[in-house]
């Protein structure tokens, strides 16, 4: 029966070994997905290649702080250890120096002792000078009063002398009159009438001497109401004069004593200077200015140093920087101010940055010389890029990443 069968449809097995095999929709679809990924990422690539450039490895970098001995001593204090940071200001050791020498501070005080017992001196010949015009301007006003006494005295009587020399004088002269009337009669002797003419002439003089008398007086009371003297004393001593001398000598006096005090307080404020400066010479603390690093101690407690002699470094972990060589055809893609990235060797953390400068000829030039060397055909036409980094992501355990080794990728936007 079934070979009857087969023998009736012969061709029916060949049909079915030439019929193609149909894909379902399912596989088409992976294929045409794969096919759309790889294009994609040839895409990226192509994209990411255009946008970046990638340079040779690069050692992160940074700005080193060598502190250096001012002075000869012995170190102390230095508790600081490779790796901590130190912030700014803060004394990182100090140098002690018991011998640092005080001759300039004892010289300056004994100055000072000095130009102290000289103006003691002045102060003290001031004090008399004072003391002394303060007796003499008493004196002055009590010569004054008693001369305004003695002349208003003086007027008062010759005033009085006055009034009775005219009485006297106009007596004389009734009597002259009279006697040379009874002399011209004969009742009296002409020897009589001369009497009274003499007598009359004198009284009239008497009468002028205490006019001019009294004038002369109102002159010396004037003068003695102004602070003057027309008279001399038996010694010749005038107060005026004298107290006139004495605010001479006190203005002088005043004026040294100033300038002395002066020169007092500026040797104190030197004396004071020198003072702090053997202290600070004598225990000298090592500071820096910003916050560092230790990145290398070359001396430890107890060791003795001179002066210039290098203590530590430390490293400024906000001055980093990377050196990267790029080849010359690359560099139409960097540009000064461009964003950098460095990704750390070894370690899952990147650095941003950007360029500060590029600077060529590295190795093939020698800048300022009229006659350049020949260039070898195989030397490498490169361009040092320096980037500088952020001041972030610092880590002063790891000393800021300074010293590790990056790869340098640039974002060519």
């Amino acid at each position: 029966m079934a070979s009857s069968s087969a023998s009736s449809n012969p061709n029916r097995f060949q049909t079915d070994l030439t019929t193609k095999p149909q894909r379902s929709n399912a596989a088409n679809f992976v294929v045409i997905s794969l096919g759309i990924l790889i294009l994609l990422s040839g895409v990226g690539l192509l994209f990411y290649a255009l946008v970046t450039t990638r340079g040779r490895d690069a050692i992160i970098n940074a700005k080193v702080i060598t502190l250096q001995a001012p002075d000869d001593g012995i170190v102390t204090d230095f508790q600081i250890r490779p790796g901590e940071e130190v912030p700014a200001n803060q004394p990182l050791l100090r140098i002690e120096n018991a011998r640092a020498s005080t001759f300039d501070q004892a010289r300056l005080q004994t100055q000072l002792n000095t130009e102290q017992q000289k103006l003691k001196l002045q102060q003290d010949q001031l004090a008399a000078i004072v003391q002394l015009r303060q007796q003499v301007e008493l004196d002055s006003r009590n010569q004054q009063r008693l001369e305004i006494t003695k002349f208003t005295e003086l007027r008062r009587k010759l005033q009085a002398d006055i009034s009775a020399a005219r009485e006297q004088l106009a007596l004389a002269q009734r009597i002259y009159q009279r006697r040379q009337a009874l002399a011209a009669t004969g009742a009296v002797s002409v020897e009589v009438a001369d009497q009274a003419e003499t007598e009359y002439l004198r009284q009239r003089d008497i009468l002028n001497a205490l006019t001019k008398e009294l004038a002369s007086r109102e002159q010396d009371l004037q003068a003695a109401r102004l602070g003057l003297t027309l008279v001399n004393t038996r010694s010749n001593y005038d107060p005026g004069v004298r107290l006139q001398e004495l605010k001479l000598q006190e203005s002088q006096l005043r004026s040294q004593v100033a300038a002395q005090t002066a020169q007092v307080n500026g040797l104190k404020n030197q004396l004071q200077e020198i003072t702090r400066n053997t202290r600070s010479r004598q225990e000298i603390p090592l500071a820096s200015p910003v916050p560092t690093v230790l990145w290398q101690a070359s001396v430890s407690n107890g060791d003795v140093v001179t002066r210039g002699q290098t203590l530590a470094k430390t490293i400024d972990c906000r001055d980093r920087w990377v050196d990267v060589y790029i080849g010359e055809t690359a560099l139409r893609k960097i540009r000064v101010g461009e964003p950098a990235r460095v990704d750390l060797i070894g370690k899952d953390r990147s650095l941003e940055g950007k360029v500060i400068f590029i600077r060529s000829g590295v190795g093939r030039l020698r800048v300022g010389e009229d006659v350049l060397p020949s260039i070898p055909i195989n030397l490498a036409r490169e361009s040092q890029v320096r980037i500088q980094l952020n001041p972030d992501k610092i880590q002063p355990s790891e000393f800021c990443d300074v010293g590790f080794t990056g790869r340098v990728t640039f974002q060519n936007l």
